[in-house]
């Protein structure tokens, strides 16, 4: 019974590792979109012939 749930116990501290490994590669993914959309980012017009009313 100790034997079963240590196993368990140790696969669920490396599936913890695994998940915390791919939220950092994650987290650096959205870090590096984010930094990319600052860059390229230009606001943009819509073009109409119609006039808005204000």
């Amino acid at each position: 019974m100790v034997d079963r749930l240590m196993t368990y116990l140790k696969d669920k501290d490396n599936e913890i590792g695994r998940l915390n490994k791919e939220i950092g590669r994650l987290e650096a993914r959205v870090e590096e979109l984010e930094r990319n959309a600052r860059v390229h980012v230009s606001p943009q017009y819509a073009h109409t012939s119609e006039t808005v009313p204000t």
